[in-house]
């Protein structure tokens, strides 16, 4: 079971990974720090597609939609009000700061040897504070995870500095071309529109996205679709007809085949698996 303090701060453990690692996607309250620790998850955290790999810090914003897919990880991670951040003596504005990195980069560095195990030191530190609870000890777990904030930032920097990712104009178009399916996934299903948008051709969007990702345009449109049906099935107590108009389907019927082309499994059998996994807890991965 998770720690709580004052609904300001959960810290899980290795062994308690079932909220990170469910199939289905997810939203949080708090921020996610992680730290993995062993293996490898395929992550899609908002617009962003990316391996969640060993020895690498991942911070996933407050109700951002995610998905983690994988088996045997290990991994560390707080989830955090940033109010947590802004108590007793550490009043400084900057500090929220230190948990939002570029959006237009996946929000996970990986740590050189000795960064990572230093950064472990500090979750087991963490740890010890909360189960001692002696005095001044939520003040030292702020300074400990203020310095894991600072350590990924830094890692952050590096990263886009040594980046050529900038200059590359085929991730340019894909970047942007994720951004407006990102914004118009309900409304907009075909890449001609999409094209039209951001004044190129379907072909070359289609070039761009597949050099950059690996996956069709198409594909990308689909996932995301899929992704918010799943959330929507998993914890809206709405009915398929709801479902299919508000993500943009004339019918529940269209709904229905696009869902179960894409995913092998009828909404209506998806949403009563989700029911009967939730009565028997998270399920852990490893």
């Amino acid at each position: 079971m998770p720690y709580l303090l004052k609904e300001n701060l959960e810290v899980f453990h290795s062994n308690d990974i079932g909220l990170l690692t469910l199939q289905t996607p997810q939203k949080f309250p708090y921020h996610l720090i992680i730290l993995c620790t062993k293996g490898n998850l395929q992550a899609n955290v908002g617009l962003h597609s990316f391996e969640l790999s060993e020895q690498s810090l991942t911070i996933v914003p407050p109700q951002t939609l995610y998905k983690f897919t994988g088996r045997g990880v290990h991994v560390s991670f707080l989830a955090v009000k940033e109010d947590f951040l802004q108590r007793a003596f550490m009043r400084n504005e900057g500090l929220g700061e230190l948990l939002f990195i570029s959006p237009d980069y996946p929000p996970t560095f990986p740590l050189e040897r000795n960064h990572f195990e230093d950064t472990l030191y500090k979750f087991q530190k963490i740890k010890e504070e909360l189960d001692r609870e002696s005095p001044f000890y939520l003040d030292i777990i702020r300074l400990y995870i203020v310095q894991i904030l600072y350590e990924y930032n830094r890692a952050c920097e590096y990263c886009l500095l040594h980046s050529n990712k900038i200059i590359n104009r085929q991730y340019q178009v894909m970047h942007e071309y994720k951004k407006l399916v990102e914004l118009h996934f309900k409304d907009v299903k075909n890449l001609k529109d999409y094209s039209e948008m951001m004044n190129l051709s379907p072909k070359y969007l289609s070039e761009c996205v597949k050099s950059q990702t690996g996956k069709s345009a198409h594909k990308i449109i689909q996932e995301r679709v899929v992704m918010e049906a799943e959330w929507l099935l998993k914890n809206k107590s709405l009915s398929i007809k709801d479902i299919a108009y508000q993500l943009g389907f004339r019918t529940p019927e269209s709904f229905t085949r696009y869902f179960s082309k894409n995913t092998g499994i009828p909404p209506t059998l998806f949403s009563k698996n989700r029911k009967i996994d939730r009565s028997k807890g998270h399920p852990a991965m490893d």
